[in-house]
């Protein structure tokens, strides 16, 4: 965990390009060195930004492959280089090269243009490369007839135009201290997960034993045996926490397994924070049948149910004297899988998020739960979801407001949170 996410940094990086896209209208791409190779970023889906004359060879069969081969290649010219140059791409165009360097470390290549330049000789240069292009994708005669049409048609820059742009530089070298210092906050995170777990150990081997002597027939307060069991109940939640921050809960073993137990466990674990919110949690029993074996890593699962029960507490509506808020708990058969729900009446969550997938980002936090006073920090349904998919199986997320409010802040909403499991795991290979 000690960067990162690469979804995470693709994300970042594809909106430090809008940005630059947006103040200089202009086509851009980013590349990276990963793992000795030259990867790239882009916004294809902002056409408007590229010639007319580009967005034919696109379309022609191999021709983005093409595009694509080819500025990698210049890139990493660069990268060797480290020297800011107009380039020549293989159709003819020219663009502008910037190695982005950082505390004397060049972090990425930025690039950008698509323009003939006005200067004769470098004109001829790029219709030798046109007429190349054309040998390769070999395109009809009126694909060539158009092709040279919307060549001759490509606006024309001076290398002083286009190194306006440069101007904007600093917003891809803040781009990369930004990610750097979330790189070592991430570090830093995992170095103290690491010790709280380390220390965790200790307290839960103390806590398990002190509920076993609780547990014996001593003619102990019954207050006291509660006490205990809390106190145990606080390391587990704990344990869960820092298991969410390192992302990590050991190997994966698959084996048949009851279901129904891993929920019981998360019900107890947060038993005692149901009771200070008044709200309890319920298990329903299947309809269809009754909690099934499944082939799964119980360990991992567990942090699954903990995450979601300790969510459907947290984000539900408090209970009063005289209303009871309920944590819904209910499995059915779904053809070769088995769902289980977790349902609650709280704070709601946006059908964008929904659709979006966002939830599952990581460090995200629901719109809805800002001004709510809800603590947390945004790992849980993202680890739970990977485990899940690890499972072969996936989170299902409803969210229904009950108010007739026009606006969704501060209205109860029914939440479900639904797993679905394979019974089997598919053979590997």
């Amino acid at each position: 965990m000690s960067e990162i996410s690469v979804d995470h940094r693709q994300r970042a990086a594809r909106t430090m390009l809008g940005v630059f896209a947006s103040m200089t209208g202009l086509p851009v791409a980013l590349y990276e060195e990963q793992n000795g190779n030259v990867v790239g970023t882009r916004l294809d889906e902002r056409e408007d930004y590229y010639e007319p004359y580009c967005r034919m060879v696109h379309r022609l069969p191999g021709g983005y492959a093409l595009c694509q081969s080819d500025e990698a290649c210049r890139a990493r010219e660069v990268f060797a280089t480290g020297q800011e140059c107009i380039l020549l791409c293989h159709g003819g165009l020219y663009n502008q090269a910037i190695p982005i360097e950082v505390d004397g470390q060049i972090k990425a290549v930025l690039m950008y243009g698509e323009t003939l330049l006005d200067d004769e000789e470098a004109q001829q240069r790029a219709r030798v490369r046109h007429e190349g292009l054309l040998a390769r994708v070999s395109p009809s005669p009126e694909e060539r007839a158009e092709l040279g049409r919307l060549f001759a048609a490509t606006k024309v820059s001076s290398p002083a135009m286009l190194q306006v742009a440069r101007e904007t530089l600093p917003v891809a070298q803040w781009f990369y201290r930004m990610i750097a210092e979330e790189d070592a906050l991430k570090r830093n995170m995992e170095r103290t997960a690491h010790e709280l777990q380390t220390r965790l150990q200790a307290l839960l081997a103390n806590a398990e034993n002190f509920a076993r002597k609780l547990a014996q027939p001593q003619g102990l307060d019954a207050e006291v045996k509660e006490r205990g069991a809390e106190i145990l109940n606080s390391a587990l939640a704990l344990g869960t926490l820092i298991q969410n921050l390192t992302e990590s809960v050991g190997e994966y073993r698959f084996d048949l397994r009851p279901i129904l137990p891993l929920i019981h466990e998360a019900r107890r674990i947060y038993a005692a924070e149901a009771r200070r919110r008044q709200v309890e949690v319920l298990i329903e029993p299947p309809e269809n049948g009754s909690w099934p074996h499944l082939e799964i890593s119980a360990d991992h699962l567990q942090f699954v149910f903990n995450n979601l029960v300790q969510n459907a507490i947290k984000y539900s509506f408090r209970g009063t004297e005289d209303r009871q808020r309920y944590v819904r708990i209910a499995g059915w058969i779904e053809g070769k899988e088995f769902a289980v729900a977790i349902e609650n009446y709280g704070v709601g969550i946006l059908q964008s998020e929904i659709e979006s997938g966002r939830l599952f980002e990581d460090g995200y936090q629901g719109e809805l739960t800002h001004g709510e006073y809800r603590t947390g920090t945004g790992k849980g349904l993202f680890f739970s979801n990977k485990i899940v998919q690890r499972h072969h199986g996936h989170i299902e997320i409803s969210s229904k407001q009950m108010g007739d409010a026009d606006t969704p802040e501060h209205q109860p909403h029914l939440n479900r949170f639904t797993v679905h499991l394979p019974y089997r795991q598919p053979k590997e290979g």
